[in-house]
């Protein structure tokens, strides 16, 4: 993995947690407690880290470099295949590296960026092909829909940085 751009994530994550809490304040009457981040915003803050650039192919990760999952701290990561181009993504899926941005609630000031290499997502996603052959020999199926665990999540994960109270807390990362 390239250098991580720990400078320009946190700036962009501040101004994203900024109008989160904007969006929230403007909501409170109307009962609306957190508003959600995106997966663009996601995806956008991960790019930024990682140096990397949005894919514009739906067969492809996310990135370049790797596929983003924004999801809650102790939650499995979703992944999903359509019928149409779903082998195709799932071939790629196998070669490529997942980065996991994991949030402990929805005000998002406690964070989790881990890396899941693809020598560890491989055997994993490769193990779903035969039931995504046999979930779409059925005509009706629309989605093939499947989940790396908390579990392999927690196994596999390096971690890239974490945000407590709504600062970086990685010591180490501070150089780079």
């Amino acid at each position: 993995m390239e250098k991580l751009n720990i400078r320009g994530f946190e700036s962009l994550y501040n101004i994203i947690l900024a109008q989160l809490e904007a969006k929230k304040l403007y909501g409170a009457e109307r009962g609306f407690k957190y508003p959600s981040m995106s997966s663009e915003e996601v995806e956008l803050q991960i790019a930024v880290l990682t140096n990397d650039k949005r894919t514009n192919e739906k067969i492809k990760s996310d990135l370049t470099r790797s596929e983003v999952k924004g999801l809650q701290y102790g939650n499995a990561a979703e992944f999903q295949y359509h019928r149409t181009n779903g082998l195709t993504k799932l071939q790629s899926d196998q070669n490529t590296d997942v980065i996991l941005f994991r949030y402990h609630d929805k005000t998002y000031r406690d964070i989790d960026i881990d890396l899941i290499l693809a020598t560890d997502v491989e055997p994993l996603v490769e193990s779903w092909v035969p039931d995504f052959h046999k979930t779409y020999a059925n005509p009706a199926a629309k989605r093939y829909r499947k989940n790396m665990s908390n579990g392999f999540i927690e196994n596999h994960k390096i971690s890239l940085l974490k945000i407590r109270n709504g600062k970086i807390i990685n010591e180490t990362l501070d150089d780079q």
